[in-house]
């Protein structure tokens, strides 16, 4: 069958209908390398006001980068691609992203008359690739953080373990120590009964200084142990806490009145300081924090504790002139049984390094806050902050 010839009008009527809805700006350029034709699309690309006169040279940074290859395109016959280019236009509010294509337009006999300049606009294309590699990037920062978060969390399972074991041997050798203390009084008795030896009255009180500090030892394991379920059973009441401090100051000079260590107590408020918390969890706090300064205190040393309200809240701050802690463990003091872990001082009485775990797990039960500032060799300051009004929950 014939294929049915197109006239030559039509066909001229065709091409510029196809040119005036292509999708893409089209510029262009006679022999001289001026602009004499865009089709609609270029006003939407370069944010013209439509219909309006174009300019006849390319102008702007990125414009006359491409006006220079238009020129070349004229002399050599040359043809460019370049993708992706920012084009910025003082008729745009905002930049945009183009793929351009620059070649030669040529007649019949091949003569170069002129060029075309073809853009397209892939702001939409490189944003989502941008968004996608941004995605990317993002994930693989999350799954980074994710695999480092799991491996500090099995090393931290991996030391959980590794204190447990130590501290069954610590506890089955501090145990073991009192109950041979204890046994050896009991046999000391039992040979002085007939007797009246003067060694039973004092082995009587041996026995019930380690059978007390037995209980204490396991009280504390089980306060370190069962500390989020401790946080409820809290026995909330009304009291001053200045005379919780002086009661435990009074039982640690009697305790520890051949130590020539000396305690004070410093009110900025006027006396009473009420505060609604647990008493007996307060005053084990206190209670801590003295045999804290004692145990690491020099020789003739000293603790002043200072009081004072403020607003809604209690200070408390216990600054000894001890030996002080060194930089590379104040973020582990009050670790549980860090002191089991790292005192080697003789002279320290080596313990499970439970008081100040406690300390924190009881201000924090409390809603409070506890802060630490030591210099090596100068002293140690605790601050310690708690709320002295009832809680709503």
């Amino acid at each position: 069958m014939k294929e049915k010839q197109v006239p030559l009008l039509s066909k001229h009527k065709m091409i510029r209908n196809v040119i005036d809805n292509a999708h893409a700006g089209i510029n262009i350029f006679d022999r001289k390398g001026r602009r004499i034709f865009v089709n609609p699309y270029y006003y939407k690309l370069s944010g013209r006001k439509s219909g309006t006169r174009f300019p006849v040279t390319m102008q702007g940074a990125t414009d006359k980068f491409l006006w220079v290859k238009v020129q070349e395109t004229i002399k050599t016959g040359k043809v460019f691609e370049f993708y992706n280019r920012i084009y910025a236009s003082k008729f745009r509010k905002a930049p945009i992203y183009n793929d351009v294509l620059i070649g030669p337009i040529k007649d019949k006999d091949g003569t170069i008359t002129g060029a075309y300049a073809i853009t397209e606009d892939v702001t939409a294309r490189v944003k989502a690739r941008k968004k996608a590699l941004a995605l990317t990037r993002t994930l693989e920062k999350k799954v980074k953080e994710r695999t480092e978060k799991l491996n500090r969390a099995n090393q931290k399972l991996k030391k959980t373990a590794d204190e447990k074991t130590m501290l069954v041997s610590h506890v089955a050798h501090e145990i073991k120590t009192i109950l041979t203390i204890i046994k050896g009084n009991i046999e000391i008795i039992n040979g002085a009964r007939k007797e009246r030896n003067p060694l039973a009255l004092e082995s009587y009180q041996e026995i019930d200084r380690e059978i007390i500090k037995l209980s204490k030892i396991v009280s504390d394991l089980v306060f370190v142990t069962k500390s989020e379920a401790y946080s409820n059973l809290f026995k909330i009441e009304q009291f001053d806490i200045c005379e919780v401090i002086d009661d435990v100051i009074r039982e640690h000079r009697v305790l520890n009145k051949d130590k020539n260590f000396k305690i004070s107590l410093i009110l900025k408020s006027p006396r009473p300081i009420k505060i609604y918390a647990d008493q007996t969890k307060i005053q084990t706090l206190i209670s801590n924090m003295i045999e804290n300064a004692i145990k690491y205190g020099k020789e003739n040393g000293k603790l002043q504790i200072l009081v004072y309200r403020e607003r809604n809240n209690i200070h408390l701050t216990f600054k000894d002139n001890g030996q002080g802690i060194s930089p590379e463990n104040l973020e582990y003091i009050f670790d549980p049984f860090f002191q089991a872990r790292k005192t080697n001082n003789s002279k320290i009485i080596r313990g499970f390094g439970l008081g100040l775990a406690i300390c924190k797990k009881i201000v924090t039960g409390h809603k409070g806050e506890i802060k630490v500032n030591s210099k090596l060799g100068k002293g140690t300051t605790f601050y310690i902050t708690l709320p002295c009004k009832k809680s709503k929950n």
